[in-house]
């Protein structure tokens, strides 16, 4: 009564193997309503939202694999090899497996395709873009719904009356009575797979970075540096700049000759009161980015961004390119608040 039978169900496939012992408590069932079941409905909810306004019908239209955009041919990718996978996990009993696969197909449906395309359902009119936007997220909810039945057979079953039974009189009564779905291997592609999990992977390791730097991603960065083996199109590095707020990203084939420290030209400094509290501003920063002052001070280029203030001029700050021990990169613009922005040139490593 208190989280409703799919929950519950779930919980049991999600967690562990079947046959074993499992000790049941509350806030796991709840983690499981939030990851899966709760982002499937609200995956399902926007889809109803926005198709009710449009009064989109989709048994008027039919999915053209040729008109389909990168993010459309990418979902309906990781849908086909998920309808695979689900089938061979399925049929030698790894129902932890399928759970799982289930719950990450779902994160990334609601979490990247949607949120990446949620402007091309507020479009006006019915072009071929937002059409293409409908159906290809029609097909993805209705396949789901449909692999995922067996395990939470109520809200499929509400999924399926809503979005199939309700344009469709002519279909099964019951989702559970519907076929299990057919791999469609055309719509499989495994290349363009591995280009989005790199851009997803990148897009993990960005945001680390600016939280670790205390950067909100409203502020924008120049340029972030990405090492890795293959340089991605620019279609993907697009969306990296766009979801990281970056106005360039280049990938670096070898990294190693660069690193960065911070040095306080003392020749500079002036005897001032404010002297004391930047220094300690400028150790902050440093401890915050785990940057060790001391390590692998090799001879490098340099340079001088110049006083942090002009009318206190307390010193300049040097940036020295090396290398740095632990191997982190990035690029990230901090502010001082002392009326200057100082872009430090760190480095993210993607391997």
């Amino acid at each position: 009564n208190k989280f409703g039978a799919d929950a519950i169900r779930w919980y049991f496939y999600v967690n562990s193997a079947p046959w074993l012992p499992n000790r049941f408590h509350d806030k796991a069932v709840e983690e499981g309503q939030r990851k899966f079941l709760g982002t499937l409905w609200n995956t399902y909810a926007f889809y109803v939202l926005y198709a009710d306004i449009d009064n989109f019908d989709p048994t008027k239209y039919s999915l053209e694999y040729d008109k389909l955009s990168v993010m459309d041919k990418w979902l309906l990718s990781k849908l086909n090899t998920l309808v695979k996978t689900v089938d061979e996990y399925l049929g030698n009993y790894k129902i932890t497996e399928t759970a799982r696969a289930l719950q990450s197909f779902t994160d990334d449906m609601s979490n990247w395709y949607v949120r990446r395309c949620r402007e091309r359902f507020w479009a006006k009119g019915m072009e071929q873009d937002k059409i293409n936007a409908y159906m290809t997220l029609y097909t993805a909810l209705i396949t789901l719904s449909k692999i995922s039945a067996p395990m939470i057979p109520f809200m499929t079953e509400e999924i399926y009356q809503n979005l199939v039974r309700s344009v469709d009189k002519n279909a099964p009564e019951s989702i559970h009575l519907t076929d299990f779905p057919k791999v469609n291997e055309e719509f499989i592609d495994k290349d363009l797979e591995v280009s989005m999990d790199e851009v997803l992977d990148i897009v993990v390791l960005g945001r680390a970075a600016r939280n670790s730097a205390n950067i909100k991603n409203r502020q924008p960065i120049g340029n972030m540096y990405v090492k890795a083996e293959t340089v991605l199109d620019p279609f993907y590095v697009e969306i990296i700049e766009d979801e990281l707020n970056v106005k360039a990203v280049e990938f670096k084939d070898d990294v190693e000759e660069l690193y960065v420290y911070f040095r306080v030209n003392d020749t500079e400094c002036c005897m001032n009161s404010m002297k004391l509290p930047t220094i300690r501003i400028i150790r902050d920063i440093i401890g915050h980015l785990s940057i060790d002052p001391l390590c692998h001070y090799a001879v490098g280029e340099s340079f001088s961004i110049g006083t942090i203030d002009p009318i206190v001029k307390l010193f300049d700050v040097t940036i020295d390119l090396g290398i740095l021990r632990d191997n982190t990169e990035s690029s990230i613009n901090f502010n001082f608040g002392l009326k200057r922005v100082l872009e430090v040139i760190l480095w993210k490593s993607y391997t």
